[in-house]
């Protein structure tokens, strides 16, 4: 089966699943509800998109590389909300599928799964899903291995445990700072002497203020923790050079990479050799490397239009 290569221009169409928290109302949603998304796989900044910047194939397309991200900032349409310029902020939607026989600047070219079609990892509560689809529209194609599946298939799924547990870090330190706030705020007004309608009043007010206050840490410590440590969807430190990157160039960090790019790499190391058990390796000639440090007009299936 032949995979379509991805280029920064082909358009990513997916719905992320995000609690709104609508304006002039004390809390966001408890259930989390559709947001439309849409993109080119270069992104709207191109801070976390990798690519070959200097290979050209397809009608001068730039061929875009395993992993990378289209986040931050891409569009949300869904209904109003107060978070949505964080979650927009700090939007994410990652290819996982990429050809270990084609790589460029030491990794693998990024292409679709499904021929022309990609399922794209998007960002979202409580865990990012498989919901976003890329359309690989090109007759540039190529052969991915059962090593490649597996590791793509491994690499989403460790994302989505990591994700998971920021999230569920930040709803659990949400829910601690609100409880506590509201049980000071209960001491605090029932020493006052009010009236029982005006306690009652008073009490809403402070477990609303409670409930607003913890929801917002929340929100921010799984903005920190992701940055910080090794975010899998979106920016974090080492997208800025702050950590460096790993071995693979790898837009994760966190001290010393230990969380965020060393799962990656491990998840992707697995999915390998579960594939070269089954596939015997690959083929002698390969990989092909393209770009100033490789070929650029060998005649293979990659090279369709010869490197324009």
């Amino acid at each position: 089966m032949k995979h379509g290569v991805l280029k920064t221009f082909h358009p990513m169409v997916g719905v992320d699943f995000h609690c709104p928290w609508v304006p002039g109302t004390p809390a966001p949603a408890t259930s989390p509800v559709p947001y439309g998304t849409f993109a080119p796989m270069i992104g709207p900044t191109m801070v976390t998109a990798t690519y070959a910047g200097d290979f050209y194939s397809h009608y001068y397309g730039q061929t875009m590389l395993k992993v990378t991200d289209i986040g931050p900032f891409i569009p949300h349409v869904g209904p109003p909300s107060n978070l949505i310029p964080l979650e927009m902020g700090l939007s994410s939607s990652k290819s996982y599928f990429g050809s270990s026989r084609f790589k460029s600047k030491g990794k693998p070219i990024a292409v679709s799964l499904l021929f022309v079609v990609n399922p794209n990892l998007n960002c979202g509560t409580p865990v990012p899903t498989p919901t976003g689809v890329v359309l690989a529209i090109t007759t540039h194609r190529v052969d991915m291995t059962w090593g490649d599946i597996f590791s793509g298939i491994l690499q989403m799924c460790c994302d989505i445990a990591v994700q998971w547990a920021l999230n569920k870090l930040g709803s659990s330190l949400g829910n601690f700072i609100s409880g506590r706030l509201g049980a000071a705020m209960v001491r605090r007004f029932s020493g006052e002497g009010l009236a029982a309608v005006e306690f009652v009043l008073a009490l809403d007010r402070a477990m609303t203020n409670a409930t607003t206050t913890g929801n917002a840490v929340g929100a921010l410590a799984v903005a920190v923790a992701g940055f910080f440590f090794g975010s899998p969807m979106g920016m974090d430190a080492a997208t800025f050079g702050t950590y460096g990157q790993d071995g693979q160039g790898e837009n994760r960090g966190g001290p010393g990479d230990m969380i965020g790019a060393g799962l990656s790499n491990v998840a992707d190391s697995s999915g390998q050799a579960i594939g070269d058990y089954l596939d015997g390796g690959l083929p002698n000639g390969y990989p092909v490397e393209f770009g100033t440090s490789g070929a650029d007009d060998v005649d293979t299936d990659l090279m369709e239009h010869k490197g324009h």
